[in-house]
């Protein structure tokens, strides 16, 4: 699988839908190894960001704090998204591996605890399985 981590300066982004670079890597899943593939330029719109992202087949995004609007996009397009990230690049990589993401120290300031999304958060997918229409 691929995943990608928003990166300002070794650090997590702080706001996705301003990121402006991804690193990308291949692992197994989560708690497992992660080994870096390269670092991208994102395009400047939210939903260029997206379409990257879907071409490039990331299957996971880890990032900063983000707009709904953000969130559902990538949840919609089946990107597993963990957000509300805070730290260096190196130390939520390390907390990847170690399936230890949700660790307070990651949290962004003000937030509870990180937040974890994924496909069947997608009020599409959640219309489509209840009937609703």
């Amino acid at each position: 699988m691929k995943f990608a981590v928003t990166n300002m300066d070794k650090r997590v982004s702080p706001v996705f839908d301003v990121s402006r670079y991804i690193d990308l890597y291949d692992s197994e899943g989560y708690g497992h190894d992660a080994v870096f593939v390269s670092t991208y330029s994102l395009p400047a719109s939210l939903g260029e960001k997206v379409s990257f992202l879907v071409e490039c087949d990331i299957n996971t995004v880890i990032c900063g704090a983000l707009t709904r609007e953000g969130e559902l996009s990538l949840i919609c397009h089946d990107i597993e998204v963990y957000a509300f990230i805070r730290g260096s690049v190196d130390e939520v990589i390390y907390a990847w591996e170690h399936a230890s993401l949700g660790d307070d120290r990651f949290c962004l300031p003000g937030c509870v605890h990180t937040h974890h999304h994924q496909g069947s958060d997608c009020p599409e997918v959640r219309k489509e399985t209840s009937g609703a229409s």
